[in-house]
């Protein structure tokens, strides 16, 4: 199996190819659309809801949208945990398999 050589010419023509289409994107709107919104941030969520213990966590659930980026996964079976963090701070997640 070979594989191809690409020249360096060729290369910056395909990088220069591809910055003029994402200049063109960019002036024709938002260039990576998405119809995700967060409607919370981490900070505000410690901060409201820091203090809950488990069962008034259990009694009444929160249900939020946080956007930001996982830093952390750890699978344990039936279980997981993760961490996701936003530019306000860092949030623990518990997923359980029944509830997904």
């Amino acid at each position: 199996m070979q594989t191809e050589h690409i020249s360096e010419s060729d290369l910056n023509a395909q990088v220069a190819q591809r910055k003029n289409k994402l200049k063109t994107m960019r002036a024709q709107g938002n260039a990576f659309p998405n119809d995700f919104r967060k409607n919370a941030f981490a900070l505000d969520l410690h901060e409201q809801y820091g203090q809950w213990d488990e069962p008034a966590l259990e009694k009444e659930p929160i249900t939020v949208r946080i956007a930001g980026r996982m830093m952390t996964c750890r699978l344990m079976g039936k279980a997981s945990f993760a961490h996701i963090q936003d530019m306000t701070g860092r949030i623990q997640l518990y997923l359980r398999q029944q509830d997904i």
